[in-house]
């Protein structure tokens, strides 16, 4: 009976597999009975010997059935994101997805919070209705450009290579970034529609000032000028990577002379993977508080946690010891976070209904309690002592923003490349991570193309291998990152490798009247033969995406010149693109 009634409980596939197993036994049973009555002599002792073999497999298919009812039950029993047992219900139905776009400091907390809303909205048996992911925003000018070009227009993949995926949400830090996004989307026949849900919250921009740097910065005051921040040699986010750290540039570059915003870029800026973002920033400066001495313009609400020694991003906050001290960047804008929710054509309502949804639970539950201020820019933090906010701060206008942008962005200084990859064989050869060196070639390669400027940098790809250098089998449209980036995914391998001296003058070859290019060689450096190169004018890196360093004695001949370089990429190709670029932009 209490079998009857587990089956009567199980999931209509769960029943079939014990009711298919029953019959099968009934079935070999009715095929012996009928030959003992048929022939009962000769049948006895096949008989008894059968019955002694049922008695043998019968133990063993007890055990199998025990063992398959106990995985029907674990099967009915959810798991909770954590891995434990959520309860006893049946088998949690399929969740909703809503991907949630962010910068880049922000991704670690907002992940936390997307798993706590998870949790908080899961039913009874523990089964929640939708999955909340937290990814990186994309470069600005390619985020912007997005809602504006292939986003809308599916058909042209260009920046979907260098943006990823389309976002449900977007979490801006900014109401300009906000304003700048939608007259990207009303200035062309688009389709997608931007929900501004409202601020849930804000937050101050404040410089975290580490013991060794205070003497620079005056006692008693809240409050600092951004000649007094630069002249202590102010630290801040890449501000073509980070909204906050764009609002922040508006003060820290006005009134000065565009003619030195090559040279400012450089000083406020780190050339490491710890400049990308302000979480990366406080990781440093806890891992290294009593080395650094240089202040960090961080938003206030990664200051609390770091201050608290919470968690973010990838590291711990302060560790103990002397605790950095809190300024408020005078002209700096407030920082406003809104929730955005992206409508595309084929976007259901459900979407829309969770993304608001969302945004109501982090302005009452979250926010709060996890450094951010209220809509009216007050707050109260416990235990900490935090400058007060600045109420005399005036909202930057989308105008202002986007100027800033393209004025970073033409601080660094326009970049020709011509990427060269190498598609022999050996590029196919797994490596100790399981990724390939194509793979990592490609993942560099988009990743650098993605932080190229569209509108004054120039780009094309030449693949090498058979002993020849040629263009890729998908032409691209134009000399752009964008169109390099598709022609990018399509690299097919075939037998036979080029001297890499041959590769760098023909690559340099098909960069024309290009002023001072840059041949980049991707390659995982195997069976390379290579010579020495003599090429005015032109500048050649070569990036290993395999096995060997850049001591690879092949290389040797090749590399020795002034204008000739090598990485070897063996870390994450985004942080090597990343650093990468830093060296060609630095003088």
């Amino acid at each position: 009976m209490a079998l009857a009634t587990f089956v009567a409980d199980r999931p209509l596939w769960g029943a079939g597999l014990i009711g298919c197993a029953l019959l099968a036994a009934a079935w070999v049973a009715r095929k012996k009975v009928a030959r003992a009555l048929r022939k009962p002599r000769e049948a006895a002792g096949e008989l008894l010997a059968w019955a002694g073999g049922v008695v043998a497999s019968g133990a063993a298919g007890l055990a199998g059935l025990v063992v398959g009812v106990l995985v029907l039950a674990a099967a009915s029993v959810p798991l909770a994101a954590d891995g434990s047992l959520r309860g006893t219900g049946g088998i949690c139905p399929p969740t909703l997805q809503i991907r949630v776009v962010t910068a880049p400091e922000g991704v670690g907390l907002f992940d936390r919070a997307g798993r706590e809303f998870a949790r908080d909205v899961a039913d009874e048996s523990g089964c929640s209705p939708i999955r909340i992911s937290t990814d990186a925003m994309p470069p600005l000018k390619d985020f912007y450009a997005g809602f504006a070009r292939e986003w809308a227009v599916p058909r042209a993949p260009g920046y979907l290579e260098l943006t990823g995926p389309r976002p449900d949400a977007w979490i801006a830090a900014t109401s300009a970034s906000v304003r700048l996004a939608e007259q990207r989307v009303e200035n062309v026949a688009s389709k997608v529609v931007l929900d501004d849900l409202g601020t849930f919250a804000t937050s101050e921009l404040v410089i975290a000032v580490p013991p060794q740097a205070a003497p620079a910065f005056p006692d008693g005051e809240t409050h600092v000028s951004a000649e007094m921040a630069k002249a202590a040699h102010l630290l801040r986010p890449r501000a073509d990577l980070s909204e906050s750290a764009l609002a922040g540039s508006l003060a820290l570059y006005r009134g000065a002379a565009r003619s030195a915003d090559a040279a400012t870029e450089r000083e406020l800026t780190l050339p490491e993977a710890a400049g990308r973002d302000a979480a990366s920033l406080l990781c440093r400066l806890g891992a290294r508080l009593e080395l650094e001495r240089r202040p960090l313009l961080v938003p206030e609400y990664l200051f609390a946690a770091f201050s608290r020694g919470e968690r973010f991003g990838r590291c711990p906050g302060q560790p103990g010891g002397p605790a950095a001290v809190p300024y408020t960047l005078e002209g700096g804008p407030r920082l406003e976070y809104k929730v955005i929710s992206v409508r595309w054509p084929d976007h259901s309502a459900d979407r829309s209904a969770w993304v608001a949804r969302y945004k109501d639970w982090l302005e009452k539950e979250w926010a709060p309690g996890n450094g951010f201020r209220d809509t009216e820019g007050k707050g109260s933090f416990p235990g900490l002592s935090l400058a007060d906010t600045n109420d005399d701060v005036v909202p930057a206008g989308p105008g202002d923003y986007a100027a800033m942008l393209d004025r970073l962005l033409m601080a660094h200084p326009e970049t020709s490349v011509v990427l060269a990859v190498d598609t022999s064989l050996t590029m196919d050869n797994a490596l100790l991570d399981g990724v390939s060196p194509l793979r990592r070639a490609q993942q560099f390669g988009t990743a650098l193309l993605g932080r190229l400027h569209g509108d004054t940098d120039s780009v094309r790809l030449r693949l090498f291998s058979q002993g020849t250098v040629r263009p890729p089998p998908t032409p691209q449209t134009a000399d752009t990152p964008e169109a390099a980036a598709v022609s990018l995914r399509n690299l097919p391998l075939s037998r036979g490798d080029v001297p890499l001296d041959q590769v760098a003058r023909e690559a340099a070859e098909t960069a024309g009247a290009w002023h001072d290019p840059v041949v980049v060689i991707l390659t995982d450096g195997t069976r390379l033969p290579t010579g020495r190169i003599d090429l005015p004018g032109v500048r050649v890196e070569v990036v290993l995406v395999g096995e060997e360093d850049c001591d690879l004695p092949a290389l040797e001949m090749l590399l020795d010149g002034e204008q000739t370089g090598c990485v070897w990429v063996n870390q994450d190709p985004v942080v090597a693109a990343d650093r990468f670029l830093d060296r060609l932009w630095r003088p």
